[in-house]
């Protein structure tokens, strides 16, 4: 199961990560954002395009190096809660009404947070027994 999540939240990460390389359009629509100016769709090639690509590299290295696969998963939890951390932050401080996505992504990054935190906190008991 633990190796299934570095798989799948790797190869999610790398083709979100490649779509907003190609089309910054595409994830910055999703949350309604506009892009103006020059520097705007750069930002979004690197800060998602990037940034995505690097998290999916290091989670599929997880998947074929053993001593890889729990900084994999533990880079995963980070970002996961960092981005839950950030979204619950913007609800509360943003005066604005949130969409479906913004719902959507945080309970996915919830969810993610605590199973792949569930898989590591397993892990370490199963370490030391």
């Amino acid at each position: 199961m633990a190796t299934g999540l570095l798989w799948f939240n790797g190869l999610a990460f790398l083709a979100f990560g490649l779509i907003s390389l190609v089309s910054p359009e595409f994830p910055a629509g999703l949350s309604g954002m506009e892009l103006t100016g020059g520097d705007a769709p750069i930002e979004v090639r690197a800060q998602y395009g990037g940034i995505f690509l690097a998290i999916a590299g290091f989670s599929l290295y997880g998947t074929r190096k053993q001593q890889m696969f729990a900084p994999a998963l533990l880079l995963l939890a980070l970002v996961y809660g960092g981005l839950a951390s950030g979204r619950l932050l913007g609800l509360v401080l943003d005066p604005g009404p949130a969409s479906a996505y913004t719902y959507s992504a945080l309970s996915f990054e919830i969810v993610f947070t605590l199973i792949i935190g569930f898989v590591l906190v397993k892990g370490s008991a199963d370490q030391t027994q």
